[in-house]
């Protein structure tokens, strides 16, 4: 019986629970200067992998990778 009413009990906290969104999605301001992304694994288009790479951006272009 002592089960029985630990899982009436789960099962009423499992199901008072809500899940909410988020309300308010703004985009990202777009960032203005030089961004540089390192010591990653870089996958670029044609099957090259770099590892430990670096990738540079500027006003949100990607200017160079190596």
């Amino acid at each position: 019986m002592k089960i029985y009413y630990s899982f009436i009990a789960a099962l009423a906290l499992a199901t008072s629970v809500t899940v909410r969104a988020q309300d308010d999605v703004y985009p990202a301001k777009d960032y203005k200067g030089k961004l540089y992304i390192t010591g990653g694994t870089i996958h670029i288009g044609n099957g090259q992998v770099i590892e430990g790479g670096t990738i540079a951006v500027d006003n949100g272009k990607i200017v160079q990778v190596g």
